[in-house]
């Protein structure tokens, strides 16, 4: 059975059990007296090895059991830390007694938390108007290993921290032969549950924190790292330096000829400890002082490997990156957390390939809504953008605002897809192109609207700011004589992930990237075939004067703020759900069936259709049954790629429901059965939806002549006043009982016999 590592840190972050820390009361506390400093303050607490101890807090200095302590021996009863800056050790990140009410005003962002501790992250969830803020603290490899919950109510403040201690006490209290090194300290804390004795690789800062000379002078150290780190000082170098050179016996394991493909933890509960020992022993080798790289030379053979990431929105691994603002620091999601851009490349290993100002949606004001929660509920968001949508624009299908709904939103992660579509709205003058551009630059992430943009301006943006290009007046561009110009290039190559650009200055050039989300207005179409088949078609048309729309007022106050809330909302979903969006993704399958055509996506429309089913997965998954948002999509797609298949099917879907009306209408009776064929005479089909389509029977017998073989002509119709020559007869049209419609006979629309 497998380890599942996430649902440990979700034990982690609710299960007082899951740690060996303390829980601090002020019983009978006097608030306003606390925050006017009227001291002292009494409480207890329970040390390390379960006894309880009194503590009397005053203004400048702490007694326990009537004895005036330092807050090094404190943190020495309560964690075991000896060492004089022991206060920075992960497992204890409050700085002081003194800071309490501090603790709740502190932002979740604060780098420095500790008392200096620099590799150190935290971050928040809770609403403080509830009364409780919940901080993570993050090792310096990105692993959660210890909450702490502060609470305010009536009987004062209490806080309570759990979490995976960096040394288990059974190596702080006994002298192990060996001792296993991992990365994430929740693996170690699972591997000491199993009785092998572990702990996680400290960093070159973190080496002073204990005595690991002494610690460990009787064992034998096991390195269980995968990879070696992207700096020296985050490596597994400095530890295992430290051990040599006190004589201790450093082994590497060889994971992948240990474990095959299983990761350790999950070898250790299939195969038991002796197996899962004599794998590490096989496949271990010994380290001596000249495996040992400099620092110098490491950091320079590993610095040519780090992956650089677009600063505007880029995926690395399972987490997205967004530079905020023109601010130094970096939205960072699963989990979601802020650092600055110079510590991208030691706690995430990666870098921006460049770092500039821009405009983003991701702004500071921006993130700490998303901090405090102030979005639209996932599951409303998609209903919030389409209502938006519908009020500014006018589309002859409902099916079109879901597809166009879902596109927006995710613009706001579509680098976690190898190609994302370009939208092409195609009509006449007056109907609503440029209001459309407007409407999805104003939703969309980092939304610009462009008119005859020049290649250099557009790539620019897209480089810089992974810009949603809006680009009005596209006509121009549907000439095949544009086939091998530069825009051509820019957006023949822009719609997916391997999109590049080379602007030449002089004899030097440089490399800009042209992947984006593209969508384009204009009255002409799309006549270059490269281009048409990375674009989802949709006509625009006047609206009818019965429907009425708003005017987009882009910086009314209101409308300002409608979208906002979106944007805000949209870019929450990757920071706060970055794993069900790659889960989703992973889930879709490839042999989708259409709903009208019936027909299976080819690999190209599949991947433009991936972004947009992923969305319509997610809504419905978190909106629960009654959500159909994937199905609306599927459904609009297939319209929209199949406009006059859909145009038939509508016309099927109202003949069949008007044959289903009569067929329920008892009175109904302008209807002659005749030899497997039903006769309708010419005027019943006045008043009708039907009219919408066909105007005159004539149209309509050519449409129904094409669905199958009916007849025309005169017929007698009992219900008929008789004419003048005293005969019940009229023409009319036959339609075969076994006639297809929507899928469906005749027989099964129309059942009076």
């Amino acid at each position: 059975m497998s380890i599942n590592l996430k649902n440990a840190r979700k034990k982690l972050l609710s299960s007082q059990k899951q740690g060996e820390f303390v829980r601090i009361t002020f019983p009978d506390f006097d608030q306003e007296a606390y925050f006017h400093e009227e001291y002292p303050i009494d409480l207890n607490f329970i040390d390390r090895f379960g006894n309880k101890h009194s503590l009397r807090y005053q203004k400048d200095y702490v007694e326990v059991d009537n004895k005036l302590t330092p807050i090094s021996e404190l943190l020495d009863l309560i964690y075991g830390i000896t060492e004089p800056d022991g206060l920075a050790v992960a497992e204890t990140y409050e700085t002081s007694f003194t800071r309490v009410a501090d603790f709740c005003d502190t932002p979740s962002y604060h780098a420095n938390l500790a008392g200096g501790y620099k590799s150190m992250r935290v971050w928040k969830e809770g609403d403080a108007s509830d009364n409780i803020i919940r901080y993570h603290c993050l090792s310096s490899a990105g692993y959660c290993i210890a909450t702490r919950d502060v609470v305010i109510n009536e009987i004062g403040i209490q806080w309570e921290s759990y979490g995976v201690l960096r040394i288990h006490p059974n190596i702080l209290q006994q002298n192990p032969s060996s001792v296993l090194v991992t990365w994430d300290p929740l693996v170690a804390d699972y591997f000491n549950e199993q009785g092998i004795k572990a702990l996680s690789l400290p960093s070159q800062n973190e080496l002073s924190h204990f005595n690991y000379s002494d610690l460990l002078s009787e064992s034998d150290v096991y390195l269980l790292a995968d990879h070696e780190g992207v700096t020296f000082d985050y490596s597994i170098y400095p530890f295992a330096e430290l051990c040599l050179k006190a004589g201790i016996s450093v082994y590497r394991i060889n994971s992948a000829g240990a474990f095959g493909k299983q990761k350790a933890e999950d070898f250790l509960t299939k195969f038991g400890i002796e197996v899962f020992e004599n794998r590490i022993r096989k496949f271990s080798h010994s380290l001596n002082p000249g495996d040992v790289p400099s620092k110098k030379a490491y950091n320079a053979a590993r610095s040519q490997r780090i992956p650089e990431i677009d600063p505007a929105q880029d995926i690395q691994g399972n987490r997205f990156f967004y530079q905020i603002g023109d601010t130094d620091s970096v939205a960072i999601s699963n989990p979601f957390r802020i650092l600055e851009d110079r510590d991208l490349k030691v706690f995430e290993f990666v870098e921006f390939r460049h770092f500039e100002p821009f405009r983003t949606v991701c702004t500071p004001d921006i993130i700490q809504r998303i901090q405090e929660e102030r979005i639209v509920p996932f599951d409303e968001l998609f209903t919030s953008t389409l209502d938006f949508i519908k009020r500014y624009i006018y589309l002859k299908e409902d099916s079109w605002y879901s597809v166009l709904s879902a596109w927006i939103l995710g613009t706001y992660f579509y680098k976690a897809f190898p190609a994302y579509p370009y939208l092409h709205f195609q009509g006449i003058r007056g109907s609503g192109k440029t209001t459309v551009l407007d409407v999805i630059a104003a939703l969309s992430f980092n939304g610009e609207v462009k008119t005859k943009a020049t290649v250099a301006a557009m790539t620019e943006l897209v480089d810089l700011g992974c810009a949603t290009l809006c680009v009005d007046e596209f006509e121009d561009f549907s000439s095949s004589k544009n086939t091998h110009d530069d825009l051509s290039r820019f957006l023949n190559g822009g719609y997916n992930y391997k999109g590049t650009y080379t602007k030449k200055a002089g004899k030097s050039s440089q490399t800009l990237h042209t992947y984006s989300p593209k969508a384009f207005g204009g009255t002409g179409g799309i006549n270059l075939d490269t281009l048409s088949s990375r674009t989802i078609p949709i006509p625009t048309k006047e609206k009818p004067k019965q429907i009425q729309l708003d005017g987009f007022m882009e910086f009314d106050r209101q409308v300002e703020h409608q979208q906002e809330l979106i944007r805000t909302s949209a870019l929450a979903l990757p920071l706060l759900h970055t794993q069900i969006i790659l889960n989703t993704i992973g889930s879709i399958p490839t042999d989708i069936q259409m709903p009208i055509s019936g027909k299976k996506l080819d690999n190209r429309k599949f991947q433009l259709a991936t972004p947009l089913i992923v969305i319509g997965k997610i809504i419905d998954e978190m909106a629960g049954t009654t959500s159909n948002v994937e199905q609306d999509i599927l459904w609009g797609l297939d319209s929209l790629w199949n406009i006059e298949l859909t145009q038939d099917l509508k016309k099927e879907l109202v003949l069949g429901k008007l044959l289903q009306s009569w067929s329920d209408d008892s009175e109904f009776d302008a209807y002659v059965m005749d030899h497997g064929y039903c006769w309708f005479p010419k005027d019943v089909w006045d008043g009708t939806p039907i009219r919408e389509f066909f105007p005159s029977n004539t149209k309509l017998y050519a449409w129904l002549e094409k669905m199958g073989s009916i007849k025309k002509g005169s017929h007698h119709f009992p219900h008929l006043p008789p004419n003048n020559n005293g005969k019940q007869s009229t023409s009319g049209v036959g339609l075969p009982l076994n006639l297809n419609i929507v899928n469906r006979p005749f027989s099964s629309w129309f059942t009076k016999t």
